[in-house]
């Protein structure tokens, strides 16, 4: 699923002596390649991959060994999909992306920055009027990490910063809920 993080393993079958790992992946079937990670030890074989936010049926996974002279070694995966829909749903629809004007119409303002981050985020939120209000992050998967309520604010723009304690790179969802309405938007860790 997009956003989520998962172990790319392989094993070597050519001794290729002290020679770094490179990884790469294709949405396309191997047409166009985008690196995920250069230069891994050649002692490892394993990387921690986040799945990016795309739906392909053709998605591929190639690790490369760099090597000296003309020797030639490259491994791709299967095909595999990335979708939108929760395994074993019954096609029931995951969500992969939140419409940036989710407001119905109540006039509230939701954005935070940096955007993507590593550490930390502003989260900023525009009130209209005097409002109880509750601020959750959710995981790609619909997993609460984060609430923050407050019965009262006043009308104007409030600021809450969020530490990133060591959830992994990837995709989530903030949503502002006030009393008579919310909106929702992504926040990205970087990887």
């Amino acid at each position: 699923m997009p956003g989520a993080s998962i172990a790319i393993q392989w094993k070597e079958v050519i001794d290729h002596g002290d020679n770094n790992w490179d990884i790469y992946y294709s949405l396309d079937g191997g047409e166009m390649w985008q690196e995920v990670a250069l230069d891994i030890e050649a002692s490892i074989l394993e990387y921690m991959w986040t799945i990016p936010v795309a739906m392909t049926s053709k998605a591929l996974v190639k690790v490369i060994q760099d090597n000296i002279g003309d020797a030639s070694y490259e491994e791709v995966s299967g095909y595999f999909t990335i979708s939108s829909e929760i395994p074993g749903g019954g096609g029931e629809p995951f969500i992969t992306a939140i419409d940036d004007d989710v407001n119905s119409g109540t006039g509230l303002k939701l954005l935070n920055y940096p955007n993507p981050f590593s550490d930390y985020t502003t989260i900023e939120f525009v009130l209209p009027k005097k409002s109880g209000i509750d601020l959750k992050i959710y995981t790609i998967c619909g997993n609460l990490i984060y609430d923050k309520a407050e019965n009262s604010l006043i009308a104007g723009t409030h600021k809450i910063v969020w530490k990133n304690n060591s959830l992994p790179g990837g995709l989530y969802l903030c949503k502002l809920e006030v009393n008579d309405g919310s909106i929702t938007t992504r926040v990205v860790i970087k990887p």
